[in-house]
């Protein structure tokens, strides 16, 4: 398992900044996060992963989602996920934008597309929060957050966390991402605050406990058996 403290120390100033997480191994090989920063009134080009599955939590700020045929807003805890090959770029406020991305599979270099030659995507860009549903029962659980579908490499999951609530990390997928968003968790030995992530491939992660109240975990997955079904 692989530690990343603090993602806003990647993220600085009032400039724009694009910073690619130093993954290790077989999760590299699976999975890339990058942490983005965009400051107020400014623009993420229009561009596009070919081959890849896009998702990003917006952590802080506002902005649009700029697709290729529409304009979307976007706010602090919305997620959003991209298909492969649909133009996408990102407009700022006065707030400007902090997000964290990943994509299926790992793609460090997207490609820019100029403004009238795209080609229209079958598939859309989807947005939905990353505020889990209400507890049913006492105990905490993770929760989808877009709709479910087996052709999703890229899949997307949070949970919220009182304070000594325990709960186990997703399972079944060939790496894994854990964002603690808000709050702060103890996995094992080590303890994540706010913007500290941890990554994982091929091992059993300990359970995670929280330490403090309104904790809000983000869990990225990718799974190589949809990447396989794509490729052929």
């Amino acid at each position: 398992m692989q530690f990343f403290p603090n993602l806003l120390a990647k993220a600085g100033g009032n400039s724009f900044t694009r910073t690619t997480l130093p993954l290790d191994g077989s999760v590299g090989r699976r999975l890339s996060l990058v942490v983005a920063a965009i400051p107020a009134n400014a623009a993420f080009p229009l561009h596009m992963h070919p081959k890849s599955e896009d998702a990003f939590v917006v952590i802080s700020g506002s902005g649009h989602l700029v697709g290729a045929e529409s304009t979307r807003s976007i706010s602090g805890f919305d997620a959003v996920w991209v298909p492969p090959g649909n133009a996408h770029g990102l407009t700022t406020g006065h707030e400007g934008l902090l997000e964290i991305g990943c994509q299926v599979p790992p793609d460090h270099v997207p490609i820019e597309v100029p403004a009238g030659q795209h080609t229209p995507s079958p598939r859309q860009a989807v947005i939905a929060s990353i505020k889990p549903r209400e507890r049913i029962s006492g105990k905490p659980s993770w929760s989808t957050v877009f709709p479910a579908s087996h052709e999703q490499a890229l899949q997307l999951l949070s949970a919220s966390l009182s304070r000594s609530d325990e709960l186990l990390p997703p399972s079944g997928a060939s790496a894994s991402a854990i964002i603690v968003v808000r709050g702060a968790v103890q996995f094992g030995a080590h303890t994540l605050r706010a913007l500290g992530v941890a990554v994982y491939a091929d091992e059993s992660p300990v359970s995670i406990r929280a330490q403090e109240n309104d904790t809000l975990l983000v869990s990225l997955l990718a799974f190589s058996e949809v990447l396989c079904n794509q490729a052929d």
